[in-house]
């Protein structure tokens, strides 16, 4: 285990090969065959005992099993809805953007929920989740891929996973890599413009052309922007600070007007998300933030 990340008093995310290795020792299992049918068939057999048996030894032996199946289902029960609240104050913290915290708790939560796998995999999604916020994009790609090398290619869960493993490969400079998964999931995404997936694909295919430097190309694609990105909630300011980013490299002279494309986009960022969670994000947005701030300092300090 990652002795830091355990530790309430620091905080330090896994890295790859230790997120890697957890994920390992902690896979998820399905019941054995024997403790799904031990139940069913205990059961029968005491309710067959009840009904044929004349001595009374035998019916309080039957009535015991009976008594005994009973116990161990509410137990099995009550176990898995301790494990659905655990993951529910994961889920909690994430939400909050507690993120150090759902980390910490996540960690350990994670070898207790090896069954059943639809658990396991909703605690794997939200580290991942958690290690994309505080950008340890290489660990949280350690997690999207064991998740979807376990799910059909054109799962909509291995959809989204894909597109938000593409934003961490770019985040890391693997270029050519989330370059290949957006091709592959072009034609997928093609039918569902206008979902949240569709959403999604807009936004990372925004951030590869900001990465790789073709705001021509993103400035382009400007007009339908908002729309496009509309599904995704207060997550559509990312793509519009990054666009105010686009306009900004291309007319840096012409970008401290307040009617230029470039402040139009970051006023319609900023009324979704403030700049500092803009920036946490997308490093690069620093220098469109910073401008606006130096220009509204200029003007307090003009109005004065």
């Amino acid at each position: 285990m990652n002795k830091r990340l355990a530790n309430p008093g620091s905080f330090a995310p896994p890295s790859p090969q230790q997120m890697e290795a957890h994920l390992l020792r902690t896979s998820p299992r399905g019941p054995s065959r024997l403790w799904m049918w031990l139940p069913l068939a205990v059961l029968t057999g005491s309710a067959a005992l009840v009904v044929v048996a004349e001595q009374g030894s035998l019916q309080v032996l039957a009535w015991a099993l009976l008594a005994t199946v009973f116990v161990s289902l509410g137990v099995r029960a009550r176990r898995l809805m301790d494990l659905q609240q655990e993951v529910g104050r994961v889920q909690e913290l994430a939400m909050l953007r507690r993120f150090p915290q759902a980390l910490r708790r996540g960690w350990r939560v994670l070898g207790k929920v090896r069954s059943p796998p639809e658990l396991h995999a909703r605690i794997v999604a939200l580290l991942s989740h958690c290690l994309d916020e505080v950008r340890a994009y290489e660990s949280a790609i350690v997690g999207y891929d064991f998740l979807i090398d376990r799910l059909p290619r054109d799962h909509p869960g291995s959809v989204q996973l894909t597109l938000q493993r593409a934003l961490a490969q770019l985040a890391t400079g693997q270029l050519t890599d989330a370059d290949d998964a957006l091709r592959r999931l072009r034609p997928m995404v093609g039918q569902r413009a206008g979902s949240p997936i569709g959403a999604a694909y807009q936004l990372v295919e925004l951030v590869q052309r900001v990465r790789t430097n073709h705001f021509a190309d993103a400035v382009a694609q400007a007009d339908g922007l908002v729309d496009a990105l509309r599904a995704l909630g207060v997550e559509a300011g990312y793509g519009h600070g990054l666009m105010a980013l686009c306009y900004y490299r291309l007319e840096p002279q012409g970008s401290g007007s307040d009617a230029s494309p470039t402040a139009l986009w970051w006023s319609r960022a900023t009324a979704l998300l403030e700049p500092g969670a803009l920036v946490h994000h997308f490093p690069e947005l620093a220098v469109v933030a910073s401008h606006f701030h130096r220009s509204a300092d200029w003007r307090r300090s003009e109005s004065s």
